[in-house]
């Protein structure tokens, strides 16, 4: 038996449905039936009785739930000192793509001035290999759009964020626009999966809005090179746009709808902070992109 079948145990327990419990552990249906079918047949125990296809679980199963817990609980300490042992004072983090530019430049010199003892090294990917990274302990916390989506994985929002709809300066844009008018205009947009095209599809969607945009790119510096050469509207998050908008080089437009989201601090849910990677953790929540120490709006 392993700790993958004590944890489907749990979730199964925690849910009340193999449905559900597959659904949070992310794995087909069948794999979470024949996990717990493995524990009863292997210790020979009825953990869960079955009556008009509810689950209910035994005497038996609540006993041995006790158990797992500590087992789990165990374990997961025993996985912290193990991913802590040999990293004293470093600290890995991980940002998002747009947050690698505009947050965390801003948070590695504030570690180097405050925390000059702290040794921070950084990695830059999309978000979904942000959570990976946190899962197998290759990082120890990250700065993300949004909430995590993994269930492993504890979200902290200490910002909010907006979409920015961006044209050049001197265009004969309007300068307000509705959500509605969007699909008449050329759009030069993050690709599909991208922090901002989900939050962007999001809010349309409750418009009943669909767009097909001239240019999608994964690079937002491309966007923002189409946008000031006059192609359409960026759509980008304004933090990134707020240098050319000063420059007067992107106007920005504003619309009847706002495109908010938060950012947040993300760390596996059983985490625990060496001294170290906790002032790292507590100068994430207190920094800005636009460098200021508030907890206000961030534009």
């Amino acid at each position: 038996m392993t700790i993958r079948h004590l944890r489907t145990f749990l979730a199964v327990c925690e849910s009340g449905s193999m449905t559900r419990a597959a659904e949070s552990l992310h794995i087909a249906q069948p794999s979470v039936s024949q996990t717990i079918a493995e524990l009863e047949k292997y210790y020979n125990v009825t953990l869960f009785s079955r009556v008009k296809q509810r689950l209910f679980i035994t005497e038996q199963g609540r006993a041995l739930l006790a158990k797992a817990k500590e087992v789990i609980s165990s374990f997961d300490e025993f996985e912290t000192l193990a991913y802590d042992a040999k990293k004293n004072d470093s600290v890995k983090i991980g940002c998002s793509m747009t947050l690698g530019k505009v947050f965390l430049p801003l948070l590695m010199e504030e570690t180097c001035r405050t925390l000059p003892e702290v040794e921070l090294t950084a990695r830059v990917e999309k978000t979904a290999v942000i959570e990976e990274m946190l899962l197998s302990g290759d990082i120890d916390l990250a700065v993300i759009e949004g909430a995590a989506h993994s269930p492993l994985l504890r979200s902290t929002a200490f910002w909010r964020d907006r979409l920015a709809f961006v044209c050049r300066y001197g265009d004969e844009a309007p300068s307000n626009l509705s959500v509605r008018d969007l699909k008449n205009y050329k759009l030069l947009l993050r690709e599909e999966g991208s922090p901002s095209r989900e939050l962007l599809e999001s809010v349309l969607s409750l418009y009943g809005v669909s767009v097909t945009p001239t240019l999608t790119s994964a690079s937002d510096s491309a966007i923002i090179a189409a946008a000031r050469r006059g192609i359409g509207v960026a759509v980008l998050p304004y933090a990134l746009t707020a240098p050319y908008i000063r420059e007067k080089s992107l106007r920005e437009i504003c619309s009847d709808v706002a495109f908010e989201r938060e950012v947040s601090v993300i760390a596996r849910k059983n985490k625990k902070f060496t001294e170290k990677q906790e002032q790292v953790y507590r100068l994430c929540l207190a920094l800005k992109p636009d460098g200021r120490k508030s907890f206000e709006k961030g534009y």
